[in-house]
């Protein structure tokens, strides 16, 4: 701010001739308020202070009530009509690269941990043999490998990203063993281990972690409902890299609970099959100070996610096999924290086509398309997968 330096009549009688010196950051921090920047003023042009539309200053500080920064004003405006300004509003906090990496690594993980979970329901009826399969489209892809014999169960996929500037590389491997109560149900115990690169113009990021905890699951054949649900417990130990500084390590804790739930209804030649999922993801880090000695505070990220969808499919046999054509429609709800003030939350809804060729000689052809981001501004994806699945 510019203008003088004295306030007449701002905070009382002012002295003659010379009114109220200026505001000085002891004076401010005498008054109880601490680690005072930014201080600005504008006071009245003397000898002419009736000239002065606005008097007053501003500064940010620390008030020790709360331990929160705030951004203060104090200050009369206007020469008619005059109005006093008293403001105290809390500081966004500043972010930086070290931190943006790590809130950055947070979401993308919990994502792709939620997006890559087996379907436990597939172990029920296990197969002594193992499955690969492999899909790509545009910017994105996936490899996954699963086993099955006896009450052990294994499965790897590998997925990768580009969008705009940033880019990832996410590995899951999950495992586990079960106990069946019945033909159509059981409880296990299942392990997950990932492996996580993301790069962006802040800088690079990579981070390694874990998951262990128990597992459920169960069908009722009269009505072919299906539901699974696990609950995981870990952590993570990460390495962040920020552009034109050094490498900084920085350990974590995260949990994952998901419930999913699915049925068939038959009419006539047409399956269809609602099904539910719900999930909830959380990372935290804590506290630490980076190589060039700045506290980077404790991060924490959270992602709720509903989905609700319905897929209508149709069986054709043919002389060599099968053929399945499917199309499938999905609400998804999300709700995200993560960093130190970034919350979104929205719905959207996910369109998608298929088709299915099963073989008894040459294994499984796979394609679909999608379309995802209806009535959602701001967003939409689409893509076309190929799969080939080989039976071993």
């Amino acid at each position: 701010m510019g203008g003088g330096s004295d306030y007449f009549g701002l905070f009382g009688p002012p002295v003659p001739n010379t009114g109220f010196p200026s505001i000085t950051v002891a004076g401010i921090q005498a008054c109880g308020l601490t680690n005072v920047t930014n201080l600005n003023q504008n006071g009245a042009d003397y000898p002419d202070a009736s000239l002065d539309s606005y008097m007053g200053f501003s500064f940010r500080a620390t008030d020790p009530a709360d331990g929160l920064t705030y951004d203060y004003e104090y200050a009369i405006s206007g020469l008619t009509g005059t109005q006093t300004v008293i403001t105290k509003v809390l500081a966004a906090p500043a972010v930086s690269p070290a931190e943006g990496l790590i809130a950055g690594l947070q979401s993308q993980r919990m994502n792709q941990l939620i997006g890559n979970q087996p379907d436990l329901t597939h172990f029920l009826d296990a197969m002594d043999r193992p499955q690969v399969s492999m899909s790509a489209l545009d910017g994105t892809g996936n490899v996954d490998a699963s086993f099955a014999t006896g009450p052990f169960w294994g499965q790897i996929t590998a997925s990768w990203a580009d969008a705009d500037t940033a880019e990832s590389r996410y590995v899951l491997g999950s495992a586990g063993a079960q106990k069946k109560l019945s033909d159509n149900a059981a409880v296990g115990l299942m392990a997950e281990f990932d492996h996580i690169k993301f790069d962006d113009p802040m800088g690079r990021a990579k981070g390694d972690g874990w998951l262990v905890g128990p597992y459920v699951v169960a069908r009722v054949p009269d009505h072919e409902l299906y539901f699974d649900a696990r609950a995981l417990w870990g952590r993570t130990d990460n390495e962040v890299t920020a552009t034109g500084s050094t490498t900084d390590n920085v350990d974590g804790i995260r949990s994952l609970l998901m419930v999913r739930a699915s049925t068939r209804l038959d009419a006539g030649p047409y399956q269809i099959r609602p099904r539910i999922e719900l999930a909830r993801a959380r990372e935290s880090t804590g506290t630490f100070i980076d190589g060039v000695g700045t506290t980077v505070p404790a991060i924490k990220g959270a992602i709720n996610q509903a989905a609700v969808g319905l897929v209508v499919s149709r069986d054709i046999d043919t002389a060599a096999g099968k053929l399945s054509l499917s199309g499938a429609v999905d609400g998804i709800w999300t709700n995200t924290t993560n960093g130190p003030d970034a919350t979104y939350e929205n719905g959207r809804g996910r369109v998608a086509f298929g088709l299915n060729y099963v073989t008894s000689a040459a294994g499984t052809f796979s394609a679909s398309a999608f379309f995802d981001g209806i009535a959602q501004d701001g967003y939409e994806g689409c893509g076309l997968s190929l799969a080939y699945n080989l039976r071993l």
